[in-house]
């Protein structure tokens, strides 16, 4: 359920915005660490954003790809809501080139941006998350990472 949910949402992210990157996607697990940490653990808007880092090293011995995209975008995140893993795209700015996303044998490539509290739904659709906790994994692809961070949406004191 959550590979097909991941699938659509990187299917209709790559037809909405091609940099975005898109995944050739596969039944195998390629050996890849995938990890994630928060800067903070609450995101309160329209003032506090928490920054994501997400860092992903390839401890195989061939190079894993998983199609093309943005050069300077080709890691991401994903909200776990109930069974689904829903892109976490945030707020940052990705070239506008299409290159072959993937990793060599050996490299390790971190990427950060801050994240709004947005997703994008199994249609495609960017939505705003209502005030919860969240968990949220690193992304390479249509692989996720095990490890998680929870961050807590909460609503901006009047």
């Amino acid at each position: 359920m959550r590979r097909v949910c991941l699938r659509r949402c990187c299917l209709a992210a790559c037809a909405a915005a091609p940099s975005a990157g898109c995944g050739l996607f596969s039944s195998d697990q390629p050996d890849l660490r995938i990890a994630i940490q928060a800067s903070e653990d609450t995101l309160t808007r329209p003032t506090e954003y928490p920054g994501l880092a997400v860092t992903v090293e390839n401890l195989g011995d061939t190079r894993v790809v998983w199609g093309p995209g943005s050069s300077s975008c080709q890691l991401g995140a994903v909200v776990q809501i109930g069974r689904a893993e829903l892109q976490a795209p945030g707020s940052r700015a990705c070239t506008d080139d299409l290159v072959e996303q993937g990793i060599d044998p050996g490299e390790t490539r971190t990427e950060t941006w801050r994240w709004d509290g947005w997703i994008v739904d199994e249609d495609g659709v960017r939505k705003e998350l209502p005030p919860g906790r969240y968990h949220l994994a690193g992304a390479a692809g249509p692989w996720t990472g095990h490890a998680t961070v929870t961050i807590t949406i909460s609503q901006l004191q009047q």
